[in-house]
């Protein structure tokens, strides 16, 4: 049973490394508690932020609780995200009887991961992809106000558009999120808005909450 636990993070070693991120070797504690959960599949990141895994012993969703308490649950019973997911904060983001999506926060603000629980329909949880990061590597400094932001925003879509500051409309998307950065390195605090020009494209603006940098690309590009 451990050698097929341990096949499985291998293959998802892989799957992750392709994709552009190296991923550790599975200790023998990880094994051993791979072995327990039985999962059809599973892939674990090196820096065990994140953790996508389907079919097994996932438990299930208890309908008298709330379904934060009940990701907290999940996240303790698989025991293989980082020490820092299990007293991270999260917000629902959408529910129903066999999906439910999150949002971890920082302070209130959200973090731009991908935290998705599918449900069977007596509440077992059939799929868990479930990406957090650290708390503390978020910044400590202070950004800069949205009004600010929304100003860099406007006069750079406006520019790219060859439109006046006046014709371009813009909106929160996601508005303000931390982003997570590279291995160890403190998160990216963002604006993000969508933004729309008379006769223009769609646009997506990325605007720096610390230093002011602007980005701006299509919004059919990732």
């Amino acid at each position: 049973m451990r050698h097929r636990a341990a096949a499985a993070v291998g293959a998802a070693c892989l799957a992750l490394f392709a994709a552009g991120e190296a991923c550790a070797e599975p200790s023998e504690a990880r094994a051993a508690r791979l072995a327990a959960l039985r999962p059809d599949s599973v892939l674990i990141s090196r820096s065990s932020d994140t953790v996508y895994i389907r079919g097994g012993d996932l438990g299930r969703f208890d309908a008298h609780a709330s379904a934060v308490e009940n990701l907290r649950k999940l996240i303790l019973h698989l025991g293989l995200l980082h020490d820092a997911a299990r007293s991270a904060e999260f917000s629902v983001t959408e529910q129903m009887p066999n999906f439910v999506s999150f949002a971890q926060v920082i302070g209130g603000v959200p973090v731009s991961t991908r935290i998705e629980v599918d449900l069977g329909p007596d509440g077992r949880i059939t799929e868990a992809r479930l990406a957090t990061v650290d708390p503390a590597l978020a910044p400590k400094a202070q950004p800069i106000a949205r009004e600010r932001a929304l100003q860099i925003a406007s006069l750079a879509s406006a520019a790219k558009a060859g439109v006046a500051g006046a014709e371009v409309e813009l909106d929160d998307y996601p508005g303000l999120h931390y982003k997570p950065a590279a291995l160890g390195q403190p998160l990216k605090l963002q604006y993000g808005f969508a933004a729309r020009a008379a006769f223009g494209e769609s646009d997506i603006v990325t605007v720096d909450a610390l230093t002011g940098a602007v980005d701006v690309r299509p919004a059919g590009l990732p």
